[in-house]
């Protein structure tokens, strides 16, 4: 009767374990929803302009090989969503999001203390989107309202703590739209050097204001090179190699004696 008892009891644990729903097989983290807290501690008026005592930014980084979306929502310690933001993270990418100066330089007053949500998806399937991390990083010191780098104030002290993951089992887009309805368009301000560079495809390698033979001399001692250092300027389709792409762009540019953008791809 024990044995047939065990197996009973063995049987109930199985059935049980299987009804559970399996997490899906993940390059990272599937079905990404992130919580970072975050605060913004007003100081004093400084020449007639605010302050903080302490902000809060966090670094958004995509380690998948493909692009990722990220939905981030702003809220109070009282679970009111007051904001929303969208931001693109390419392949391999960093971002580092200033919470209090997104929200301030938008006309959102930011809280002292509140949560950001962030939904992350795949824009190839509109379906969640694995291999995003998220850091939050607390300073204290004194920063005005009107200038976002943290480091250009004056800084006494650096926290820094990891984002927590919320399980796959948590349904995000239906957790927070039940939250969050109708939130204020936010300008995601990114610090720290890390948003996105933008291609000039501007062959005036030397910044004389005309493409010309001293141009086409820099690119021919760079090219096949890494555009790093001198070389850098050489890229002109910013693709990352030096190459024939780059060379059409400055021959096209070359017979019109400037840097012009139709001569780009």
């Amino acid at each position: 009767m024990k044995w047939i008892l065990g197996l009973l009891v063995v049987f109930g644990a199985a059935t049980q374990a299987n009804a559970q729903p399996l997490a899906p097989a993940s390059g990272g983290e599937t079905a990404a929803f992130l919580k970072c807290f975050f605060e913004c501690k007003p100081g004093p008026s400084v020449q007639g302009v605010a302050t903080f005592q302490e902000i809060t930014t966090v670094m958004l980084t995509n380690q998948s090989p493909d692009p990722r979306f990220a939905d981030v929502f702003y809220f109070t310690g009282k679970e009111l969503c007051v904001a929303h933001s969208g931001i693109e993270l390419s392949s391999v990418d960093l971002d580092e999001l200033n919470v209090c100066h997104s929200l301030a330089l938008a006309g959102v007053v930011p809280p002292p203390a509140g949560l950001v949500e962030i939904i992350v998806s795949d824009p190839s399937t509109g379906g969640p989107g694995d291999g995003v991390y998220a850091w939050g990083k607390n300073v204290l010191g004194k920063f005005r309202n009107d200038n976002p780098e943290p480091f250009e104030g004056r800084v006494i002290g650096v926290g820094k703590y990891e984002c927590r993951l919320v399980p796959y089992e948590v349904q995000a887009a239906q957790a927070v739209s039940a939250k969050c309805q109708a939130p204020v368009e936010v300008n995601p301000i990114l610090v720290e050097e890390t948003d996105d560079p933008i291609c000039n495809c501007n062959g005036d390698l030397d910044g004389s204001g005309s493409v010309n033979a001293f141009d086409v001399g820099i690119f021919g001692g760079c090219f096949g090179q890494l555009p790093v250092g001198p070389c850098a300027v050489a890229d002109i389709d910013c693709d990352g190699v030096i190459g024939a792409a780059d060379q059409a762009v400055l021959t096209c540019q070359f017979q019109g004696g400037l840097p012009d953008p139709a001569c780009c791809p």
